[in-house]
């Protein structure tokens, strides 16, 4: 039952209550249990049209929200990993932004989606405003050296552009020492530390 509704589902009837729990996940209407009458049987043949909608079962509607919490996931770990954590709090301000544009569509949330208020588009176009004015410039280390390049400088000036490193940049506390260590360097048993107290 939805809301802690009906009759309390006692130790014997606990697998049988979870057998109509996957039922409902799946797509299907579980059966209608004991006698009801009145009004609890009209909630229940509420609830058996609630898992048998056309508008799909709750696993699909979970793979479709699966596939879309994985992909942002895995972008936020590429944003982290290659560019920096900073560019993964802004790629969160543009989800923040989006969710609340879009949530407000009937067609993608239902009838209970409303529209924003005056306050809130206003929130959105000043975080719109932060990231632009966040972007005019590069980012740039203590040194003022811009991070994006160092790191494709040092390859081209090492001449190993492409090839597999352990990167020890520290891209949120930067500093002239930071380095990568590259499989060459490895192998000659050049260690991080030594390439960090340059």
């Amino acid at each position: 039952n939805f809301g802690g509704e009906g009759p309390p589902i006692s130790p014997s009837t606990t697998g049988q209550a979870i057998g109509d729990t996957f039922t409902c996940f799946l797509g299907s209407a579980p059966p209608l249990r004991g006698n009801p009458t009145g009004q609890a049987l009209i909630d229940q043949q509420n609830q058996q049209q609630l898992c048998a909608g056309s508008s799909g079962s709750a696993f699909e509607w979970f793979l479709v929200y699966s596939i879309f919490n994985l992909s942002f996931n895995v972008t936020l770990l590429w944003l982290t990993k290659y560019l920096s954590t900073t560019w993964a709090q802004v790629a969160t301000g543009v989800v923040v932004g989006l969710s609340s544009i879009l949530g407000q569509w009937k067609a993608l949330m239902g009838p209970s989606a409303t529209a924003l208020s005056f306050e809130e588009y206003m929130g959105i176009v000043i975080m719109c405003v932060a990231l632009w004015t966040y972007c005019l410039e590069d980012e740039v280390n203590a040194d003022g050296e811009d991070v994006f390049l160092i790191n494709k400088r040092r390859d081209e000036a090492d001449g190993t552009v492409g090839d597999d490193k352990v990167h020890v940049d520290d891209l949120e506390q930067p500093h002239r020492s930071s380095q990568m260590l590259t499989t060459a360097q490895m192998a000659n048993g050049e260690s991080a530390t030594k390439l960090i107290a340059r």
